[in-house]
């Protein structure tokens, strides 16, 4: 009986290569289990894959800001959205918690290509169905509901217009006083309303300085103005940089590719549960021939 080798001691060569040749009988034997689970899963990925529809996708181009980009990524996720395009469109689902998860699921948007990542302009969104003529109504109809819902609500649009009623009446008010100042047929102080606020202030004595203070205020009014009128308008079509297009050719899934990969996948697990196993069992015949 030779005495059993000190744990941690290396084995010999002989003991070494006979282990290696035991290993490999021992796996020899999963030779047809290999065979058979890279068949399956081969097979049952490429089914799966073409089984899948060919999808279309409908493509069109928002000439945007990133921020304004979010925001309408935002309101395109919102109900009111989903269910106004669902009201236009024919959408798959039993309830209606499930054709917004499906609508919502389609729809993608994403920075154009070559567009540059640092401030970019121009936003590509992507919309895919089995039916072309449905994807780019569906894009449509996002892009047209989103437009919508970006201008202000009834109750702010009241306000609004009141304010800009305000802001044209101050404005006509600060001409009078420019076009008397400038022909010298008033004299300082004036009273003017003070930019978008409502209040007054006195035109200093000087004309030069009075004539000033009113081109100052002119253009203050004209920019809260401004403001003021794109608030109410909202997003135009014009971000519409091109409408969505009419798909003609399909997106198939890659089956060819997806079954290679299921293959490696399947064989590479198999083989780590066959070693776990294996490796297990050769080390406790170890230990049990070194006890004998």
């Amino acid at each position: 009986m030779h005495p059993a080798p000190a744990d941690g001691a290396d084995v010999s060569p002989p003991a070494q290569e006979a282990s290696d040749l035991e290993l490999v009988a021992l796996l020899s034997k999963y030779g047809l289990l290999f065979i058979m689970v890279g068949l399956l899963a081969a097979f049952a990925t490429w089914w799966l894959s073409s089984a899948q529809p060919a999808l279309y996708t409908s493509v069109a181009y928002l000439r945007i800001d990133e921020p304004t980009a979010r925001n309408a990524d935002a309101i395109m996720r919102t109900d009111a959205v989903l269910d106004a395009v669902n009201a236009k469109t024919a959408i798959p689902g039993n309830t209606i918690e499930e054709r917004r998860r499906w609508l919502d699921s389609r729809r993608t948007l994403t920075i154009a290509p070559g567009e540059g990542a640092r401030d970019p302009r121009l936003f590509r969104q992507d919309v895919v169905d089995v039916d072309p003529v449905r994807a780019r109504g569906l894009n449509a109809a996002l892009i047209e509901a989103w437009l919508v819902r970006t201008k202000p609500p009834p109750f702010q649009t009241t306000f609004i217009n009141t304010e800009i009623a305000r802001l044209e009446d101050n404005l006509k008010l600060i001409d009078k006083y420019l076009e008397q100042v400038e022909k010298d047929t008033i004299s300082a102080p004036a009273i003017l309303p003070k930019g978008d606020a409502g209040t007054i202030i006195a035109v200093p004595e000087a004309r030069g300085s009075a004539i000033a203070t009113l081109l100052t205020k002119r253009d203050e009014t004209k920019a809260a103005l401004a403001k003021l009128q794109r608030e109410l308008q909202g997003t135009t079509r014009d971000a519409v940089f091109s409408d969505p297009s009419l798909p003609e050719e399909a997106k198939r899934a890659r089956s060819y590719t997806n079954a290679v990969l299921a293959v490696i996948a399947a064989e590479t697990l198999l083989l780590i549960l066959i070693l776990s196993k294996e490796t297990g069992w050769i080390r406790w015949r170890r230990r049990t021939a070194s006890r004998s």
